[in-house]
């Protein structure tokens, strides 16, 4: 089976996030320069109150339910399995319903405040061994959807990639770095996925001959088997990978040394 794409909610979490600082900064702010006003305790208990309904709105419904119906030991035993499924949740991260307030601040405050180099340089290293692996004529450690259609117009290898498998080989580079970060987290900081869909979206804008009987409901399933693709080349190249992080990581990395290292497995 085809992998996922995986969820990429950037721009909500990055709202949700500011919201939230400029919320609790505004309060503590009120509540430093003027002691007596009451504004800035609301809107910490605003704060603290939406936390609580957001993330145990279910249980207290729960718990409120079975105490009716079934008094209140069936109200506690309610309220205990609801509270280790939401926790289970929690950590894995799921919800049915889409990603809940908190965990969308929580990620926008791990988005806005991490800086994590290693996992830059692996994501740098992915899209590297993938452009070299496939060919693609430029070595752009962090390559997007302008970069990507700059090729189909180039003189001398734009007809190359025009076509089907030309576009192909365009998107696996795009989802390279996408591939091994969501392997390695949950969470997509360094790399975007949205590039890939944004390359198919402007080729169809140009009407290209070979992208003219695609349609936007073709998507998605190119861009998870571009994924899929993506992941199969990188897990062929473990060991390289690790080499060529560690190299761009300790800033002794070159486009020559670089491709040192991969010829020695390709080989």
């Amino acid at each position: 089976a085809l992998p996922a794409l995986p969820s990429d909610n950037r721009e909500s979490e990055a709202a949700a996030a500011v919201s939230f600082l400029a919320v609790v900064v505004g309060s503590l702010l009120l509540r430093l320069f003027d002691p007596e006003n009451g504004a800035a305790n609301g809107a910490l208990f605003t704060v603290t109150l939406g936390f609580v309904v957001d993330n145990f709105g279910s249980l207290i419904l729960t718990a409120g339910k079975a105490g009716v119906k079934d008094g209140m030991a069936g109200a506690a035993a309610a309220a205990a399995k609801e509270t280790a499924a939401g926790a289970m949740d929690a950590v894995r991260g799921r919800d049915d319903d889409g990603p809940s307030a908190t965990q969308l601040v929580a990620a926008g405050l791990n988005r806005l405040f991490t800086r994590d180099v290693t996992r830059e340089c692996q994501c740098e290293a992915a899209s590297f061994t993938v452009a070299y692996l496939l060919g693609i004529p430029v070595f752009s450690l962090t390559p997007n959807a302008l970069e990507a259609i700059k090729l189909t117009r180039d003189a001398e290898v734009g007809v190359t990639y025009q076509t089907a498998n030309g576009v192909s080989k365009l998107l696996v580079w795009l989802l390279a770095a996408v591939a091994i970060e969501s392997n390695n987290h949950r969470q997509l900081i360094v790399s975007d996925p949205r590039q890939a869909s944004a390359l198919l979206k402007l080729l169809r804008k140009s009407a290209g001959e070979d992208e003219a009987g695609n349609t936007a409901e073709d998507d998605e399933l190119r861009l998870r088997l571009a994924l899929s693709q993506a992941q199969d080349l990188l897990q062929k190249y473990p060991d390289a990978l690790e080499q060529l992080s560690q190299r761009m990581e300790s800033g002794a990395g070159t486009v020559g040394n670089c491709v040192a290292i991969l010829e020695k497995p390709v080989r």
